[in-house]
C-alpha cells in the first residue's frame, strides 16, 4: 500500500511539474527539412540530445504528416472496448481495479480498462498507468530477437548485445483466457 501511495504521489508530482512548462509552438511545417542550417526551428520541441545531433549534422529531420489515424490501428477487440469499457471499471480505495457492478476484481479485462478519463478525476494518473499497462497486451503474445549496437562518434563500433523479447498476454486481450481453436 505504501509503495502504491508513493508511486501515486510521484506520478501526480510529475503531472503537475509537466503542466508548469510553458507551451512551445512549432515553427515547422509539412515538407520542412531540419538540419544544421535551421535547427533553431525545433529547439524546445525535441529532447536536447536530438537537437544536438541535428546541430552537429548527425541527424536530419524531414517533417511530414501522418497518412492514417493512429486510433484505427488498434485491433478490433480494442475498438469495441473503447465503447463497452466506458464506466465499467473503477478503482477501489487501494487503487485496485474493480468491476463497478460487482465491486470485485474482474476475472478478465479486454482492452483498456479506462477508455475515457476525466482530466479532473483525482485518480487520473493511476488510471493512465493502468491503461499503459494494458496497452502492452494489445498485440497479443510476442517473441522476437533484437539487438543493440553501441557506436561512438570517434571510436566506431563499441559493443553489441543480443536478446530475445518474450511477452505473454495475461489480461487485456481476449485470447489471454482462451485461445481460438484451442
Amino acid at each position: 500500500m505504501r509503495k502504491r501511495c508513493l508511486a501515486a504521489i510521484w506520478l501526480l508530482t510529475l503531472c503537475f511539474t509537466l503542466s508548469l512548462n510553458p507551451p512551445v509552438f512549432a515553427d515547422v511545417a509539412t515538407g520542412d527539412v531540419i538540419d544544421t542550417t535551421n535547427w533553431q526551428k525545433i529547439e524546445g520541441l525535441v529532447p536536447t540530445s536530438v537537437l544536438n545531433w541535428v546541430k552537429k549534422g548527425d541527424f536530419v529531420l524531414e517533417i511530414d504528416k501522418l497518412n492514417y489515424d493512429p486510433v484505427e490501428m488498434y485491433p478490433d477487440f480494442q475498438m469495441k472496448a473503447f465503447k463497452t469499457n466506458v464506466g465499467k471499471y473503477a478503482l477501489d480505495a487501494e487503487n485496485g481495479i474493480i468491476d463497478v457492478k460487482t465491486g470485485k476484481l474482474p476475472k478478465h479485462i479486454v482492452g483498456l480498462p479506462f477508455p475515457k478519463i476525466d482530466p479532473e478525476d483525482p485518480k487520473l494518473c493511476e488510471k493512465v498507468m493502468y491503461n499503459n499497462h494494458y496497452m502492452q497486451y494489445q498485440p497479443d503474445n510476442l517473441k522476437f530477437p533484437y539487438e543493440g549496437i553501441n557506436v561512438g562518434r570517434n571510436s566506431g563500433w563499441e559493443r553489441e548485445s543480443e536478446a530475445l523479447w518474450s511477452q505473454m498476454a495475461m489480461d487485456g486481450n481476449p485470447w489471454a483466457v482462451k485461445r481460438p481453436n484451442s
